[in-house]
């Protein structure tokens, strides 16, 4: 019966008594483990630009265009309503002043670089249905164009209420 209960302290002791001998072969996995790990973050890397990645990716880009005055955008999110992936792209209060065909042309200057980046960044991370819903609107007034889900073509945006 002793043996039993010496047994178990002695294999115990034998296993420490490996984990930490600090042996050749050793030493080689744990090289081995860094050299995979580095090879994995120089591949990830060294994909190319047009490669799926993740939704962070997408924030990222469309936040290039949210950086560039010329583009007057506040702000690009993506939500998930009903089925559908919604692009809510807030722009600058000062593209409300514009014209309804001025506001409609700015819009429609946008979205392409919108669209490329979803399909892109976005729509492999997620399992909604792939066809996007982009809104286009300023803060505190109503939404300027939106692209129609019902449409064949979901490039094409519709202007939502006449502000001029």
């Amino acid at each position: 019966m002793k043996g039993k209960y010496l047994i178990f302290p002695l294999l115990l002791a034998i296993g420490l008594a490996g984990c930490t001998s600090t042996g050749d072969s050793d030493d080689t996995t744990v090289t081995s483990q860094s050299t995979s790990a580095t090879s994995h973050s120089t591949t990830a890397s060294t994909l190319p630009d047009t490669a799926p990645t993740t939704k962070a990716t997408f924030a990222s880009e469309t936040q290039k265009l949210a950086d560039d005055p010329n583009y007057q955008v506040d702000k690009i999110e993506i939500m998930d309503k009903d089925g559908f992936d919604w692009i809510m792209v807030r722009l600058d209060d000062s593209v409300h002043e514009l014209s309804e065909q001025e506001q409609l042309a700015h819009c429609q200057e946008l979205h392409p670089q919108i669209l490329a980046a979803y399909e892109d960044y976005y729509a492999d991370e997620t399992e909604s249905i792939h066809r996007p819903i982009a809104s286009y609107f300023t803060e505190g007034f109503d939404e300027i164009a939106r692209t129609d889900p019902n449409a064949s073509d979901y490039e094409t945006i519709t202007l939502m209420n006449a502000t001029k």
